[in-house]
């Protein structure tokens, strides 16, 4: 009886002192600051939220949405079902454990998705973009010094921060910055021009990066904010007006200035569609990722329906018959086609490619109902839509199945359809 009373007690005091709320929300802050120490921690973070937000679920009785349920588990299971028939009928087996794990990530969103908004989200999302703003003010420190707070010093020429030799620090400001600072300005900070001022910071890290796409990423924002922001029309459109006019800086980036003298050529207006569309190709090409679009294009064909297999393009692209004929300044073979788009079609299909872009497409749907709402005044919400629209107008980008880039996206996704489901209240 003794036994039973000590191991009652002991019960409630583990119970008291594990809050399974705490774990969720510490475990959710710290993704931002596991994806600039490593993979793995970002990983162990990630993989954690959706073990406490399980726990969560079952405790509070919490139930799923039953939509997103079914098409998620259907693109799971086409995943699983396409993979494996490539492992047992094409030359290249792709990345069957790949597929299998995929199942964390749809997880996180079908228990976050129902548990965000009944935590302290806004402290979530801040504390979630300190290390994107830490990155963003060490980039500008590495310009500045030549090195980094920690010693690191530039390779190439690229200033990467504490990515060292791995040139995504653009990329991780640019999907990360935008909610951070409306949340900051917002709730936060009473500071007049607080947004504007960390804005500029931001767009100048991603800039200094020298990763293009982060940067026009970064800049999509203020045009997008024009249509979510009225208030902040006027001095969005000076800090619009002040990006041209440092064009000339813009031109002093060689990895710009490709870009720049490709589409400021003198063009007959005649031939101005012939000329925009010869320009595009030349940047594209000048970047090394038009070859691998075509290569891409080319194996799709090939495997039109339920594509070639997660992670099979690194193999496909150094077969002789997907070699382009053409010349081009660059090779056409990579780890993967550089667009998120290419990549689904070519190592999933049209089949794969109409599942998650039905998702995706509904969640953003969704969204946009909830904030064009009259009962609805999150900017948050407006943050977050910002922001995987601009995670989706890409034409060169990393990898989708890539584990960085998975979890970026199904965070973000997963925070805008939380902040824009039926059943949120604005606390």
């Amino acid at each position: 009886m003794c036994k039973s009373i000590d191991h009652m007690k002991l019960n409630i005091k583990i119970n008291q002192t594990l809050n399974v709320e705490d774990l969720l929300f510490y475990s959710l802050i710290l993704i931002g600051w596991g994806l600039v120490i490593g993979p793995v921690i970002a990983e162990l973070f990630f993989n954690l939220s959706v073990i406490f937000g399980y726990i969560y679920i079952k405790k509070k009785k919490i139930k799923l949405s039953k939509k997103y349920i079914i098409i998620l588990f259907c693109y799971w299971i086409y995943l699983i079902i396409s993979n494996l028939y490539h492992v047992y009928f094409s030359e290249v087996p792709p990345k069957i454990l790949t597929s299998f794990a995929y199942i964390r990530f749809i997880l996180f969103f079908l228990f976050i998705k129902e548990i965000l908004f009944r935590l302290n989200y806004k402290k979530i999302i801040l504390y979630q973009g300190l290390p994107v703003l830490f990155v963003a003010l060490d980039v500008i420190f590495q310009k500045i010094f030549n090195f980094n707070i920690f010693g690191l010093v530039p390779t190439d020429g690229r200033f990467s921060s504490f990515f060292g030799d791995e040139y995504i620090s653009g990329s991780y400001i640019s999907k990360l910055f935008f909610p951070f600072i409306v949340v900051l300005s917002y709730y936060f900070l009473k500071f007049k021009f607080t947004f504007e001022f960390l804005l500029l910071i931001f767009l100048f890290s991603c800039f200094v990066t020298g990763e293009r796409m982060a940067f026009i990423s970064a800049l999509l924002t203020i045009p997008l904010s024009f249509i979510f922001f009225k208030q902040k029309r006027k001095i969005l459109l000076l800090i619009l007006i002040l990006t041209i006019f440092l064009s000339q800086l813009v031109l002093k980036n060689t990895r710009f200035e490709e870009i720049s003298n490709a589409f400021l050529k003198k063009e007959s207006n005649s031939n101005l569609i012939l000329n925009y569309k010869e320009n595009f190709l030349t940047v594209l090409d000048q970047s090394g990722h038009l070859p691998l679009f075509i290569t891409s294009h080319k194996i799709w064909k090939d495997n039109l329906f339920i594509g070639s297999g997660i992670n099979t393009f690194g193999t496909y692209c150094s077969y002789n018959k997907y070699k382009s004929q053409n010349q081009y300044k660059h090779g056409n073979c990579s780890t993967h086609p550089h667009n998120y788009y290419l990549e689904i079609l070519n190592e999933t299909g049209i089949v794969g490619f109409i599942i998650i872009f039905s998702f995706i497409i509904s969640v953003i749907t969704e969204a946009i109902n909830k904030i064009f709402s009259k009962n609805s005044n999150s900017v948050i919400c407006k943050s977050y839509l910002i922001t995987v629209l601009t995670f989706l107008v890409v034409i060169s980008s990393g990898s989708f199945f890539n584990n960085f880039i998975s979890i970026i996206f199904f965070t973000i996704i997963t925070f805008l359809s939380s902040l824009s489901s039926k059943s949120f209240i604005s606390k």
